[in-house]
C-alpha cells in the first residue's frame, strides 16, 4: 500500500471558545492510502484532528506517520487491518494519528467492494439530527449565534459552559430558543460544588444532558453528581480508551466518542459494545474537523443515541464539501466508501 498525508490549515468562521481555550484556526492532517486491486488503484482517506489536551499536535502526528513509514507497517494488504492496528498500537497515545490511518483503511476497503462505509461495517443507514454548538463568548455574540442556528433550522443546541456567567448564558439561550433541545458541555471546568449549584439551575430549563461537568480524572465526584440529578451525565474527556469505559461503569449515564480522540472506527466500535454491556448511552462527537472526518463518523450513526457532528459547519471554508445537511439532519452518503472524489 502507498501511504501519503497532507496538512491543512483551516480558519474558523468565528473564534471558537470553550472553558480552557479559544481558537481561530486549526491544523488537520489528511491521510491517503492507495492499493491496487484487480487492476484498479483505489484510495482511502482519513483525518487526524490532533488536540493538545491529549498531548497531540500536527508535529506529533507527522512524527508518528514517519515512524509508521520507517516501520513498514503499511506494507501489507488492507485486509490485514486488524494486524495493522495491533502494530499501530505498539506506540502509546497518538490517537488522532491512528484514527487517520484506521479510517483511511476502512474507506479503502469499502471502495474496493463498491459499497458505502456503513454497509462495509455491517451497519444500517441512519440519517440523524446533529446538535449545533454555541461556544463561549459574550451574551450578545451567543444570542446572535443562537439566532443564526435557529434560522438555519437547527433544533438541538450544544451550549458550552464553564464561565462565571453560566447561569446567564443558559437563561438567555432558553429565553431566545424556548422550543429547542439543549445539551450543555462544561469541558471539565466545574468542581463538585459548582456542578451541584449548576445542576439546580439547569433543572429549571429542561436540559437534555450534561457533558463532562468535572475534571477528566475526577471519578469520585462523578458518581456523587450522577445521583444528584435526573439529567443524564455524559463524559468526553474522561473516556479515551476501552479501559476507561469499564472504569466509568456506574459513575455516568453515557460516553461521548470521537474518532480522533479514541483512535478510529475500530476502537470506537469496541467502546460502543463495552458501553452497551455497561448499560451506558453513547454519543458520537467530533472536533473542529473537515467534512471528511465528519462523514466517517456519520456512517456510525446507527450505533449511537446522540449525534454531535457539526465540526465542519464551524469552518470558514470546508476543503472537501462531503457532507449534506438538511436543516439539522445529516444525510449519510451512498457513495462507495466515504467519497468517490480524489481529495489530493
Amino acid at each position: 500500500m502507498k501511504f501519503e498525508y497532507k496538512v491543512y490549515n483551516l480558519d474558523l468562521k468565528y473564534p471558537f471558545g470553550i472553558s480552557r481555550e479559544i481558537k481561530s484556526s486549526v491544523n488537520r492532517v489528511i491521510t491517503k492510502i492507495s492499493y491496487d486491486y484487480k487492476g484498479i488503484t483505489y484510495s482511502g482517506y482519513g483525518e487526524a484532528a490532533p488536540s493538545s489536551f491529549y498531548g497531540e499536535s500536527t508535529d506529533t502526528v507527522i512524527a508518528y506517520y514517519k515512524w509508521v513509514e520507517d516501520s513498514k507497517i503499511l506494507e501489507k494488504t488492507p485486509y490485514e487491518l486488524t494486524d495493522i492496528n495491533l502494530k499501530l498500537s505498539s506506540m502509546a497515545g497518538n490517537m488522532s494519528a491512528k484514527a487517520g490511518i484506521d479510517v483511511a483503511l476502512y474507506d479503502l476497503l469499502a471502495k474496493m467492494h463498491d459499497i458505502p462505509l456503513y454497509k462495509y461495517l455491517g451497519l444500517n443507514k441512519k440519517s440523524s439530527k446533529t446538535s449545533y454548538t454555541i461556544d463561549i463568548a459574550n451574551i450578545e455574540s451567543i444570542l446572535r449565534k443562537t439566532g443564526d442556528a435557529l434560522i438555519e433550522g437547527y433544533d438541538i443546541l450544544k451550549v458550552k459552559l464553564g464561565t462565571d456567567m453560566d447561569d446567564e448564558i443558559i437563561f438567555s439561550i432558553r429565553q431566545a430558543a424556548p422550543e429547542v433541545d439543549i445539551r450543555v458541555d462544561a469541558n471539565c471546568a466545574w468542581d463538585l460544588k459548582k456542578a451541584l449549584k449548576m445542576i439546580k439551575i439547569l433543572e429549571k430549563y429542561d436540559i437534555e444532558l450534561i457533558e463532562q461537568p468535572l475534571a477528566h480524572d475526577n471519578y469520585k465526584d462523578l458518581q456523587i453528581l450522577r445521583h444528584s440529578t435526573n439529567i443524564p451525565i455524559i463524559v468526553d474527556e474522561s473516556c479515551v480508551t476501552c479501559e476507561d469505559v469499564i472504569k466509568l461503569y456506574g459513575m455516568v449515564d453515557g460516553i461521548n466518542l470521537k474518532l480522533s480522540k479514541n483512535g478510529g472506527i475500530t476502537n470506537c466500535i469496541k467502546m460502543v459494545n463495552i458501553a452497551r454491556a455497561c448499560k451506558m448511552s453513547v454519543m458520537i462527537g467530533c472536533f473542529l474537523e473537515t467534512s471528511l472526518g465528519i462523514s466517517a463518523a456519520s456512517h456510525m450513526a446507527s450505533l449511537v443515541d446522540y449525534i454531535d457532528l457539526d465540526g465542519c459547519l464551524l469552518l470558514k471554508e470546508d476543503p472537501f464539501g462531503l457532507m449534506k445537511f438538511v436543516k439539522s439532519e445529516i444525510i449519510v452518503s451512498e457513495n462507495p466508501g466515504l467519497t468517490n472524489a480524489s481529495l489530493f
